[in-house]
């Protein structure tokens, strides 16, 4: 058809469109933890997660099954290695970030803060940092801070052990579209880590986002940090700060 538009040939088209509505369905998160140890701090949590959803034409490869494999293995290397971290480790995937954040949005409306009334709820002054991966199936490179500039020192030194990885990177840039924000808006530290773009541009939410794109090895890297992240602030005397 292209080829024939540019030959100045007429092109007629006709399209069939089968059209289905469906009426609303219930979305659900997948929630594990790695129980608290400390008598004072188990009941604070520290959260990690991603989307387990996918658009509705991908396969969902990079978008966002690369960000939930690194958290699911994020949490079994802390379970392997017998980590007994003093607040709790929990895994959230998320359902329905793909249509607009509904599984994050609805968990922090129910259990952190009433966005309209700004109640706070149960989970409010016990969470102590949400950390994120949805940006693709690339290396990590570095966390952004939400400006949450307190943050900056702690993230410039939890990252040392990895800087001849190449996460090197403390951004204080804000950024969205994914499900920290709903937790960032309430208040919670949240944070998204930054992330090699590779292909991610040209296939998310797209017929191509298949899982020979991914590498598997910067995935395993990814887990890593996030299981170190995860340990620091389950381990640390003070809540990570807020804003």
């Amino acid at each position: 058809m292209e080829r024939l538009i540019k030959n100045g040939e007429k092109v007629e088209m006709e399209v069939d469109i089968a059209v289905k509505f469906e009426s609303d369905r219930k979305i659900y998160n997948v929630i594990a933890e790695l129980p608290g140890t400390d008598p004072k701090l188990k009941d604070q949590l520290v959260i990690i997660g991603g989307h387990l959803d996918c658009f509705h034409m991908s396969p969902g490869a990079g978008d966002n099954g690369a960000g939930f494999i690194a958290m699911l293995e994020a949490m079994r290397i802390l379970k392997t290695i017998g980590v007994q971290p003093r607040r709790t480790i929990r895994v959230v995937f998320w359902g329905g970030e793909e249509v607009g954040l509904h599984g994050s949005t609805g968990y922090v409306e129910q259990f952190v803060q009433d966005p309209k009334t700004l109640e706070k709820k149960k989970e409010y002054d016990k969470i102590s940092v949400y950390f994120n991966s949805d940006y693709g199936p690339g290396k990590f490179r570095g966390i952004f801070t939400q400006d949450n500039l307190m943050a900056h020192s702690i993230f410039i030194d939890w990252m040392q052990p990895f800087l001849d990885t190449g996460f090197t990177t403390v951004s204080n840039r804000s950024v969205g579209s994914t499900d920290h924000v709903p937790f960032d808006n309430a208040g919670i530290p949240a944070f998204q880590f930054i992330q090699d773009p590779m292909e991610w541009g040209r296939h998310s939410h797209r017929t191509q986002d298949f899982s020979d794109r991914l590498v598997l090895d910067d995935i395993r890297h990814n887990a890593v940090i996030v299981a170190w992240f995860a340990y620091n602030a389950a381990m640390r005397d003070e809540r990570m700060p807020r804003k």
